[in-house]
Order: structure tokens, then sequence, then C-alpha cells
């Protein structure tokens, strides 16, 4: 529907003038729509990533079921869940024993790191150990050390996790650019310091991903290449910034060949496009076949060799 007309349905289903409504998963999220009776028709949904069907979080269906009865419209509600046979002993105990909360740091170790790092709160790895015991990822690891991979709730066991958790995501950000490491050894000790750098920074301020900024910087020095490449193919000679009112401007635009830019572009966007932060935009079931039509039509191709091939210099 197009943002007018979903207004409009919301509207007539909040006065009442529409007595059922049929909606997406978004139903969870991105709607205020309270209602006596809802019906959850299946807990799955098309993962255009893994190209098959997975179960929705639960807290998605929680919050699916929590529009049913809400406190300022309705005394009560009816939530209805239709689940496979399967999966009804799962919902059920769910629903009836809630699971613990667990946490999800260790899946942004490095991002939570990285920003502790940069402001100045993490200065070491024993900083960073010690940061680390404080959070509520340590008190669950304690709690549920199988959940996390740790090998027992024991302190050594604990412990030990815990620093080779964080020894780990220092030699990821490491790698990436993110930070430097005591006097540049290979291997990180336990008394080493740890220091920004300009890439760590940069992911830190901007809310990316570890991966993104030496991505961006390698992709920044592959268009250079590229221009420099296409330009000799061409038999011009890279471009000198017009001066700006009898001085050197050094953020005026350069005088390149419209097949160059083309190329820089290309490529410029094709580096974009492959950052880390694009990797989690779900696909919807077949959506990838309308992508592949999609890519089939782009002037440049899906990974810009047409524009880099073109005229014959260049390289992908």
């Amino acid at each position: 529907l197009t943002s007018r007309d979903r207004d409009v349905v919301e509207k007539m289903f909040l006065e009442g003038d529409i007595r059922v409504l049929v909606a997406t998963a978004t139903l969870a999220w991105g709607v205020n729509l309270p209602a006596h009776l809802v019906i959850v028709k299946g807990t799955e949904y098309y993962d255009g990533k893994t190209s098959r069907y997975v179960d929705y979080p639960v807290t998605d269906v929680l919050q699916m079921m929590g529009r049913a009865g809400r406190p300022q419209f309705d005394t009560h509600g009816i939530a209805c869940v239709m689940v496979a046979e399967g999966k009804k002993n799962f919902y059920k105990k769910f629903l009836y024993e809630p699971f613990p909360v667990e946490s999800r740091l260790n899946m942004r170790m490095e991002e939570n790191l990285n920003a502790e790092i940069a402001s100045g709160t993490v200065r070491s790895v024993g900083d960073a150990v010690g940061y680390l015991t404080w959070t509520f990822f340590a008190r669950r690891v304690k709690m549920n050390p199988s959940f996390y991979g740790a090998e027992s709730a024991e302190d050594e066991d604990i412990e030990e996790f815990l620093y080779q958790t964080i020894k780990g995501s220092l030699e990821n950000l490491r790698e990436h650019g993110c930070i430097e490491v005591g006097e540049g050894e290979e291997t990180i000790g336990d008394q080493d310091k740890v220091r920004r750098t300009a890439l760590g920074l940069a992911a830190s301020n901007f809310y990316l991903q570890h991966q993104t900024p030496m991505q961006m910087r390698q992709g920044s020095r592959e268009v250079r290449n590229i221009l420099s490449a296409k330009l000799e193919t061409l038999g011009t000679e890279e471009p000198k910034m017009p001066p700006s009112n009898g001085k050197p401007n050094p953020l005026g635009p350069y005088n390149l060949p419209a097949e160059a830019e083309t190329a820089a572009v290309a490529h410029a966007l094709y580096v974009l496009a492959k950052t880390c932060e694009f990797n989690e935009l779900p696909v919807r079931h077949n959506e990838e076949h309308m992508n592949a039509d999609l890519s089939a039509k782009l002037p440049w191709g899906p990974d810009s060799a047409a524009a880099l091939n073109a005229g014959g210099g260049g390289g992908g």
C-alpha cells in the first residue's frame, strides 16, 4: 500500500469502520493497531540471505500478540498463534514459562569495545577485561555458561573465557585497522596498551561496523588506481585541481574525461554497496529474482565491470 492508503486503512480500523484487518509482520513493530483478537498465521518467514524459511524471533511473536487487548482500548484480549505441530510445545513453554533474557553483546563485541577505546575509557587489555566483567554479558555467562560457549561456571573458566573473548575482539579490531596494540607485536599480551586509530575513531563516531572504515579506505584507493589506469589508457594526464580566484582550490572539481569519471563513480558506488551495513537488508520471498532482473538492466552491471572495462582500461 502507499503511505496514504495505509493511513486511511489504519484510521478506518481504529474507528471501527473495518472490523477485520489482514497485515504483514510489520504489525509487530511499525504499526500501533490495537485489536480484541489477534491471529498470528504462522511463525516463519522467508529469509532471502539463506534462501529458506526461518522462525520469527520470539520477541516479534510477543509484539504481535501484544496488539490484542490494549489497556486503553479493551479490558482483555485474545491471541491465537498458528504454529506447526512440532513447535507447539516450544511456544507453549515460552508463553507460560518465559525464557531468561540473554545478552547479545557478543554479537557486537568489536563495535562496543572500539567505542570504549575511541572514547578513552579503555586504554589497555586489562581495562578491556575489567570493562567486560561489569556487563550483563558477563553475568549471563556465569549463570548460563554453555549458552555462550564457556567451559563451566567456575571462576577460573569464566575469567579465561572473558579474556579470550576480549583478546579475539582486539585482534579483529587490529586486523581491520581500528586500533593499535602494544608496540606492534604479533601476539597480544595481558599488559599491552591499546590505542585508537583514525579508522577506529571514524567507526565509533559514525556508528559503523568495525570492518567498514578499512573497506572504504581500500575502496578509495582502488578508485584512484582505476582512474590512473583509465587515464593512462585514454592517453590523458592526471588532472590538476583548477585554481579558484588565483589560489589553490583543494575542494574544486576534477576535469575528467567522461569515460574515466564513469568508471570512478561506478566503482565508488560498488564499494559503498559492499559495506557490511548492507548485509542485514532483508530479502523477501522470490525477491532475489527481481533483483537479478534489475541487475541485468543496470548500465554498469552488478559489480561495475562494464564501466571499468569500457574502452579496455581499468580492472574490477
